[in-house]
């Protein structure tokens, strides 16, 4: 309003009456303008509080970086998979390994490539050997690899999503394009080796996709595993058999996300206030617990530039969140995928139904450890999104399965599939 007072005060030619009409406003529309503000802010503020949500606590950020570029005590960004920054396999016992068990894990590399270049390579990689050398402290082997497709952070990430589920929360689909292309190096044939002998040196060619490798990177993430402990003792839930557990969680943070994990311990029951964590279980002593927390940001203390699952906070998302109810309509798919942030970074041009489909897809499911007990694939009509991207990295078909993933989950009777333009 008061730009709009301002703009009718310079469109007055007569400085005399400019002067005093802006004495007017100053002294009587100046405070109304404000008050006025002031209500519909906190209108608005109330109307958003009758629909409590933490979503925004449990947004995932990601990084990817060497191995020896990571900075190990870091407070926010921690490895998806703790190994990663240990040192391999002693390599006496791999030693013992590749002497007795055929197709031996050896090693895992990511691919820093598009991910159609990457499917186009595990569909040759099927039944195909590669060369390579173990160099031991006796003598050099040739020897011949297999590649897989690397599933060790999919499993990081089902399990993360058993936790949400056994938290009572709803699952937050995790945006880290660099999980998915990884591969995973394993001896073809044991290697029989002397009693002394020693692996020193493992090295392997990938032939076309040699320029791509990116041995020792590490995905990185916010989320922390905590061990906390109870600070009172348990007490009798209502039923008289579970106990109440009380953890404390103010002195790491109200303003992040916490998840308990709920297969360290036998649990029944989790529940979540402002500032403690109640956990019902049959156990009646004082345990540690172990818990995910979800550190998120403070802007201010912030230089990296982030990238997350995050969703800007609209009141109908809100609403439709708790109703958990879809509308099948476009202007619903254009309402979730404009939600992201991410969409800064593309435009949704197109939505078709297809009769089957593609032989290639651009995109796959994020979500794959999500199993649906209603509906086989084979009876679901495909979707297929169009959309256009401004960016061109290696990265971008895995952000937009991503967002494919997201719409897959509101339209269960649909195989979403995503493309470019």
């Amino acid at each position: 309003m008061k730009e709009l007072l301002k703009s009718r005060l310079d469109r007055i030619d007569d400085l005399n009456d400019r002067l005093l009409l802006k004495q007017i406003i100053n002294g009587v529309f100046s405070g109304l303008a404000d008050y006025t503000d002031t209500q519909l802010q906190e209108i608005r503020n109330q109307v958003f509080d009758e629909i409590q949500d933490d979503f925004d606590q449990f947004d995932i950020y990601y990084h990817f970086l060497p191995k020896d570029e990571v900075d190990p005590i870091s407070d926010f960004f921690f490895p998806v998979d703790e190994k990663d920054l240990e040192e391999l396999e002693e390599m006496k016992e791999l030693s013992e390994l590749v002497s007795a068990a055929p197709e031996v894990f050896l090693s895992k590399v990511y691919l820093d490539c598009d991910y159609l270049n990457y499917q186009t390579f595990m569909q040759k990689s099927e039944n195909r050997l590669f060369k390579g050398e173990i160099e031991t402290n006796n003598q050099t082997y040739d020897v011949k690899f297999r590649v897989r497709p690397y599933t060790g952070y999919i499993e990081k990430l089902k399990h993360l999503y058993i936790n949400f589920t056994d938290n009572g929360l709803p699952w937050k689909t995790v945006l880290h394009p660099y999980l998915y292309k990884f591969i995973s190096i394993h001896l073809a044939d044991p290697l029989p080796l002397e009693e002394q002998e020693i692996i020193c040196r493992i090295s392997f060619n990938l032939e076309e996709m040699e320029p791509y490798q990116r041995i020792n990177h590490v995905p990185l993430w916010n989320v922390r595993q905590l061990e906390i402990r109870n600070e009172s003792f348990a007490v009798p839930a209502l039923d008289h058999i579970n106990f109440q557990h009380t953890v404390n969680i103010e002195k790491f943070g109200l303003a992040h996300g916490y998840l308990v994990d709920t297969s360290k311990a036998e649990i029944s029951y989790v529940k979540k206030t402002e500032s403690a964590i109640t956990i019902i279980s049959p156990n009646e002593r004082v345990l540690n617990w172990q818990i995910y927390q979800f550190i998120q940001p403070e802007a201010q203390n912030n230089p990296l530039t982030l990238q997350s699952n995050h969703r800007n906070d609209f009141f109908t998302d809100r609403f439709a969140r708790r109703e958990n109810f879809t509308i099948r309509s476009m202007c619903e798919i254009s309402r979730i995928i404009n939600t992201y942030q991410m969409m800064e970074r593309f435009s949704l041009e197109e939505i078709r139904l297809l009769e089957q489909l593609p032989t290639v897809r651009e995109t796959y499911e994020v979500n794959s450890f999500l199993e649906d007990y209603l509906r086989e694939e084979m009876d679901r009509t495909p979707m297929l999104l169009s959309f256009k991207s401004k960016s061109s990295i290696t990265t971008v078909r895995d952000e937009l399965s991503f967002l494919v993933s997201e719409i897959q989950l509101h339209f269960p009777e649909f195989t979403c599939i995503g493309e470019l333009l």
